[in-house]
Parts: C-alpha cells; sequence; structure tokens
C-alpha cells in the first residue's frame, strides 16, 4: 500500500512541476512580450 502513496505522490508532484514550468514559461513570454513594446514605443515616441 505504501509503493501506491509513493508513486502517486511522485504522480502528483511531477504535474504540478509541469503545470508550474508551464506558468512559468508563460509569465516571463508575457513579461518579455510587454518589455518589448515598453522598449519599442520609447525608441519611436523618443
Amino acid at each position: 500500500m505504501t509503493g501506491l502513496i509513493v508513486i502517486a505522490s511522485l504522480l502528483v508532484a511531477f504535474l504540478v512541476f509541469g503545470w508550474l514550468l508551464k506558468v512559468v514559461k508563460a509569465t516571463l513570454g508575457t513579461a518579455l512580450a510587454i518589455a518589448a513594446v515598453v522598449l519599442g514605443l520609447q525608441l519611436f515616441l523618443a
């Protein structure tokens, strides 16, 4: 029974880790896009 619990917890940890990785990637992509837009506007308007 303990083996099943270990496998289940590993699976949950793996899923959570994968989800966090996706969220971080999306957040970084959005942040970089916003930074690029702001930089572009500053260059055009300056």
